[in-house]
């Protein structure tokens, strides 16, 4: 038939280029098996793409703590503390447990919860002193309504003040708090950026730095050591 030619491919080099395809298309699955770690470099690629502080809300009468906890004074007297949308929205999926009692005295510092997830955890510090009025027990069977709404059903403890003005002095309110979250935002991408680098061998790890944005519900991708690190550089008492 003109303009058709038929090639043995046992007669040229094609044999050569097969076998060449076919041991790479092994070797990738191979690589895989042998390196628990590349699913965290598979996840960190990801990152970029919705816009997480724009999600999130900083409302006005709050006062934040460096350490991601909040307090609001009502006009009881009483002081609500919980956890910042910061935290819950890159937390992901979260078992709270209160280590808290009715009555007890709690200094600044003082580690007021845990946070669990798939045996990774993280300890919540409180941000002021006081004596323990209440614990929002609603919490215990819905977790989740510390993230939906952080701030008014979300909270963890409620506490009588001891050193109220004195403590807050290095809290971040309204514009200020503002602006602390943006830079909180980019502290987390050079974290992440390490911890892809740190916990996976793959080299392309690193792609946070292009200016990407993070997306929620990303720590419970990254391995244990990664929460350990995350705790020391975000969640220390301070």
């Amino acid at each position: 038939m003109d303009g058709f030619h038929y090639y043995d491919l046992f007669e040229t080099k094609g044999i050569e280029y097969l076998i060449t395809i076919v041991f790479f298309l092994l070797l990738i699955p191979f690589w895989k098996i042998l390196n628990g770690k590349v699913p965290v470099a598979a996840k960190a690629r990801s990152m970029a793409g919705a816009r997480l502080y724009d999600r999130l809300k900083i409302p006005q009468g709050i006062f934040y703590n460096l350490n991601h906890t909040w307090a609001f004074l009502e006009k009881t007297g009483n002081a609500r503390v919980g956890l910042d949308e910061f935290l819950l929205h890159i937390a992901g999926p979260l078992e709270i447990k209160n280590l808290t009692t009715s009555g007890q005295k709690i200094q600044k510092g003082d580690i007021l919860a845990e946070l669990h997830h798939d045996g990774k955890q993280l300890k919540v510090h409180s941000p002021i002193s006081g004596k323990v009025m209440g614990q929002n027990t609603s919490i215990d069977n819905q977790p989740e309504s510390t993230k939906i709404d952080p701030y008014k059903k979300g909270w963890l403890v409620e506490m009588q003040p001891s050193r109220w003005k004195e403590e807050i002095q290095s809290f971040f309110l309204a514009d200020q708090a503002t602006q602390w979250v943006k830079t909180e935002m980019e502290r987390l991408k050079d974290f992440m950026a390490s911890a892809a680098e740190k916990y996976s061998p793959a080299p392309s790890m690193v792609t946070l730095q292009d200016g990407g944005e993070i997306r929620g519900n990303i720590l419970p991708e990254l391995p244990k050591e990664a929460w350990e690190d995350f705790q020391q550089s975000f969640l220390e008492s301070k």
